[in-house]
């Protein structure tokens, strides 16, 4: 008798077969080169201006003003109050940034920016920005604050943003786009 996995959940097939439910899983042969390029991109590296190919303008093919303000991506997602407009366009630009990108530690930067800008939108604004319940994403959350690249930052936003989503997890409905 052959066995089978009919009698395994989705994410449980998922995890055998060694693919992702939920945020990318990244080889722990690369946790530096995340590590680092997370770092750049988070505290040293401002946003491409307008007249580079990758800049969030060309990217989402719209004027983002909102998010050009701010110097890095750290100062907007660790802002007291940061603009729920400029997390929005973080969020997407990440999202569009992930789809076009090969690299796997750019892909796993890029998921990284793309749920922290969700994660600010939740702790300083009690607001979801994404379709995704909020019982996926305090499991997102969760998973991702434990990847041993994440910087220290970082990690404690997902985690704010993890208790927000346990104490909303029975809300789960329609919310803005993903």
């Amino acid at each position: 008798m052959r066995p089978t996995l009919s009698h395994l959940r989705a994410d449980q097939v998922a995890s055998l077969m060694g693919i992702g439910v939920g945020p990318r899983r990244v080889d722990a042969r690369q946790d530096q080169p995340v590590a680092a390029e997370l770092a750049t991109l988070l505290y040293e590296e401002r946003l491409p201006d307008d007249s580079h190919p990758d800049s969030p303008r060309e990217v989402l093919g719209r004027p983002c003003d909102e998010l050009s303000s701010y110097c890095t991506i750290a100062e907007l997602l660790f802002a007291s109050v940061p603009d729920l407009v400029a997390l929005t366009d973080l969020k997407n630009y990440a999202k569009l940034l992930d789809q076009k990108e090969s690299s796997t530690s750019t892909k796993a930067t890029a998921t990284s920016i793309y749920y922290a800008a969700i994660a600010a939108a939740l702790v300083a604004h009690n607001e979801r920005i994404t379709k995704h319940g909020y019982r996926d994403l305090a499991r997102y959350f969760a998973e991702i604050a434990s990847k041993p690249w994440m910087t220290a930052d970082l990690k404690a936003l997902f985690v704010k943003a993890r208790d927000t989503c346990q104490k909303h997890a029975g809300e789960d409905g329609a919310a803005a786009d993903a």
